[in-house]
């Protein structure tokens, strides 16, 4: 419907504590989810976390690096 995948709607679920979502961003990044796919709206979950920028942002920086 909108495109958001799993990584985008825990990337935008304050609704749990930050820890808690960093863990969960951790697990999917490693299970293969892809930080750059985007919604309808052209926006991926790095972008956003990014935007948001209250931690959420490490786990996909750290992703990034193991990545290099």
């Amino acid at each position: 419907m909108h495109g958001n995948g799993p990584l985008w709607v825990i990337t935008m679920r304050p609704q749990l504590p930050l820890p808690m979502r960093v863990e969960i961003i951790k697990v999917l990044l490693k299970a293969g989810a892809n930080p750059n796919h985007e919604n309808v709206h052209g926006r991926s979950a790095r972008q956003v976390a990014s935007t948001i920028a209250n931690g959420l942002e490490d786990p996909f920086l750290e992703h990034e690096g193991d990545a290099v």
